[in-house]
């Protein structure tokens, strides 16, 4: 079976086709290390702009992204990622601030955002940690979180199905998760510390899924599917919750891994958009 995040016929493009065909009105997908014009090692579709690769290069590639997926720079709202769990929702004056442009986060110290408005596309950068999707379609909720360790520990996927149930009236059987590609517990070794911090997020049944011993106080964790077990606890159907199998430590000729490149890498985006 073919894997949930597959290509598209956009260069450096993936989408979780199985999502788009029950919701044909998302725009949502994940982009990969090609297709674009930056150098090594930020070889080639490098978007973030807080790496040091030339500014021109990223904008170029920005652009490239844009015109493939049909939502214009101006339409994008990006967020200052700190590695936390503050969710916020997005307020459509903001985007009219300004000198206000999608290469300026609209937001600061934030990890989390969604909005019900069509038209803008919500956008969060990568490079081991976990993408979140979020879809309410009763409701016309999407929304986006970035989820590391720190983010898994502090469980940012739940709070924002809890926001949404609080502040939209929004139900658990009313919303669609999307795991995206993130580093693998092939990959991923973390101390007792963080091992501890995430495993205390999840009740007994599911702890001993997500992690491994390997030697010396070393552990192999599952930030996917500890994020998955966080979710369904909320309660969302186990139907309405979709994986993806994609490391992107092993798929180096994939995508970008901060881990597996020592921290001399790009950045890949999640992206959704009504």
């Amino acid at each position: 079976m073919q894997d949930l995040f597959e290509p598209t016929d956009w260069v450096g493009i993936y989408e979780p086709k199985r999502v788009t065909s029950k919701f044909p009105n998302l725009t949502i997908g994940f982009t990969t290390r090609n297709g674009g014009v930056s150098t090594e090692p930020f070889h080639s579709l490098n978007v973030g702009l807080h790496v040091q690769d030339h500014q021109e290069c990223i904008i170029q590639n920005r652009t490239y992204i844009a015109e493939q997926i049909g939502f214009p720079l101006s339409a994008w709202v990006t967020i200052e990622q700190v590695h936390g769990s503050h969710i916020q929702k997005l307020c459509i004056k903001d985007l009219y601030q300004e000198n206000q442009t999608s290469h300026v986060p609209l937001y600061s110290a934030c990890d989390g955002i969604y909005t019900n408005h069509r038209g803008v596309l919500l956008v969060t950068f990568y490079a081991d940690c976990v993408p979140l999707y979020f879809y309410a379609p009763k409701h016309h909720l999407i929304g986006l979180a970035h989820s590391g360790w720190k983010g898994t520990a502090a469980q940012i996927g739940r709070k924002m199905i809890d926001t949404w149930m609080q502040e939209e009236g929004v139900l658990p059987k009313e919303v669609y998760v999307i795991i995206g590609p993130a580093i693998g517990s092939c990959c991923y070794t973390v101390d007792s510390k963080v091992q501890s911090a995430i495993a205390n997020t999840l009740p007994p049944k599911w702890v001993e899924k997500i992690y491994r011993p390997i030697f010396d106080g070393k552990y192999a964790i599952d930030l996917k599917l500890t994020c998955y077990y966080q979710i369904l606890e909320c309660n969302i159907p186990e139907n309405q919750i979709y994986q993806t199998n994609h490391c992107t430590s092993c798929l180096n000729e994939v995508y970008f891994s901060y881990r597996r490149d020592q921290g001399k890498t790009g950045r890949m985006m999640s992206f959704i958009g009504l």
